[in-house]
């Protein structure tokens, strides 16, 4: 059968002890409102998972992939962060908006559908104003390191943290969700303050921090 995988934890990273993992961890211990370490089997029994692989393409399949793109900023970039200070220069939207990929994603062309990003299928439940996800296995960062639940909740720890010197971001991620639940490396769970009918693209269309 299909092998259960690990349970989240919130300890060290790859690279050994430091001050983030030290704070990271600390902060996941004192929020204990917000941050919840769950097992697989707390999932509810009747979540509907879906996905998008019915949902038709919509770019062109005869596309030619791959090459260089060249194009300009007006400036030279104050810092290539991506958040933070000086961060919404010209140079950002080529290191994140445009490349980097987010949970899950509204169709183009389809109104109401979201297609799959990192998360391979999702799950919603009004009654809690929670989004489920599950993370395609298959995705890695760049350095070809998996994406798990351990990126998840060190990127709500980010963007929430004053160490991030982003006001906006740590007022929108505070009041706009209300709690992130972790059951395994690859599942995890979403709960909105306001449930909308665009719940799943609140939820959902975040892009993550590589917690290494």
């Amino acid at each position: 059968g299909r092998k259960e995988p690990a349970a989240p934890t919130t300890g060290q990273a790859d690279a050994g002890p430091s001050v983030m993992e030290a704070d990271l961890a600390r902060t996941v211990a004192e929020q204990t409102d917000f941050y919840k370490i769950k097992t697989p089997s707390d999932l509810p029994d009747n979540l509907s998972w879906v996905n998008s692989d019915h949902l038709p393409e919509f770019a062109n399949p005869n596309a030619k992939q791959g090459g260089t793109f060249r194009y300009y900023i007006a400036d030279f970039p104050r810092t290539t962060r991506t958040i933070g200070p000086d961060a919404t220069g010209g140079i950002r939207p080529y290191l994140l908006d445009y490349v980097a990929v987010p949970y899950v994603q509204t169709h183009p062309n389809l109104p109401g559908e979201v297609y799959a990003g990192l998360a391979e299928s999702w799950a919603l439940e009004p009654s809690t104003r929670t989004v489920y996800f599950r993370l395609n296995p298959k995705a890695t960062w760049s350095d070809g390191k998996p994406i798990t639940t351990a990126d998840v909740v060190f990127s709500f720890y980010f963007m929430r943290s004053p160490h991030l010197r982003e006001p906006w971001y740590n007022d929108f991620y505070t009041k706009t969700y209300t709690a992130l639940s972790l059951y395994d490396e690859h599942t995890f769970a979403i709960t909105l303050a306001e449930w909308k009918p665009d719940a799943v693209v609140r939820a959902g269309n975040l892009v993550p921090y590589a917690r290494h």
